[in-house]
Order: structure tokens, then C-alpha cells, then sequence
């Protein structure tokens, strides 16, 4: 990656993923801290981009509220795709009884877009590295998840 050979990833499918093909730039990352740049100049343009998501210590409520945000303000109608990494340091809520894959899918369930769950990247020991605003391609297949930089 860092003298300009493309990234290509794949990783072992889950069972909450949703298949299908998407393409455009990569976006994203920490979802609280890409909610607290909403309506700034540095919000994301996510118009038919994949979008990656992960977080750390947040609680079952906050991420459905995040979501949630994201479905009404219309950014969720917009992406071609979804990638969602890790959300470490994560207890479930026994009130809430939704896992955070749960919360996604609900935030996402108007879309057709494919979805990807647990890739490895986020606040995690085995973390892939993304180059984010490049163009990318993402398959998510019943035997393997794909994502392929196109540059």
C-alpha cells in the first residue's frame, strides 16, 4: 500500500451479512467521532460511496442512536455499501436485546445495498489498513467478503 500496489482484502463471511456488490470511494471510520463532524465542513460526501463504520466503548442505545441519525438524515439511502468493523469494548444491553449487528441491520433494512459484518479493522489488535477517499469495489459473496482498492 505504501508504494502504490493495491490492496486487496478478503476475510471469512458472517452470518448477518448481506450479499452483493458495491462500488465507490471508501469513507468513514469512527462512527461517534464521523457523527460529531455532521454539518461541518468536514461531514463526509457519502453519495454513492461504501461506507465503513466502527467505534469503541460505545453502549447498545448510542449505537442505535447513531444509526438511527444516519437512516433519518437520509446517509444511509445514499451509500452503495456498508462495511462495519469492529466495535470493541462492547457490553450487551440485556434491555435492549439487540446485538450491534441487530441495530445495523434494522438502521439498513429500507436498502439493498450489500452489508459486511466484523471486518478487522478498528480499535483492535489484528486491524487491517484502509486508505480511505480511494476507489473500491466490495463483493460480499456467501464463501468470502472481498474489498478491492481500484487504484
Amino acid at each position: 500500500m505504501l508504494f502504490g500496489t493495491p490492496s486487496n482484502f478478503s476475510i471469512k463471511p458472517e452470518a448477518e451479512n448481506r450479499l452483493g456488490q458495491a462500488e465507490g470511494k471508501l469513507i468513514g471510520g469512527n462512527l461517534s467521532v464521523m457523527m460529531g463532524m455532521r454539518s461541518t465542513p468536514f461531514d463526509l460526501d457519502f453519495n454513492n460511496n461504501i461506507l465503513f463504520i466502527e467505534d469503541v466503548g460505545e453502549k447498545p442505545y448510542q449505537i442505535d442512536r447513531m444509526m438511527q441519525s444516519l437512516r433519518l438524515s437520509g446517509v444511509l439511502k445514499q451509500i452503495s455499501g456498508l462495511v462495519v468493523g469492529q466495535f470493541s469494548d462492547y457490553d450487551e444491553d440485556p434491555l435492549m436485546m439487540q446485538s450491534v449487528a441487530e441495530i445495523i441491520l434494522a438502521a439498513v433494512s429500507e436498502y439493498d445495498y450489500p452489508v459486511c459484518f466484523n471486518f478487522p479493522a478498528g480499535h483492535v489488535d489484528y486491524n487491517l489498513s484502509f486508505v480511505l477517499g480511494e476507489q473500491a469495489e466490495l463483493f460480499v459473496e456467501t464463501d468470502k467478503v472481498h474489498l478491492n482498492y481500484k487504484f
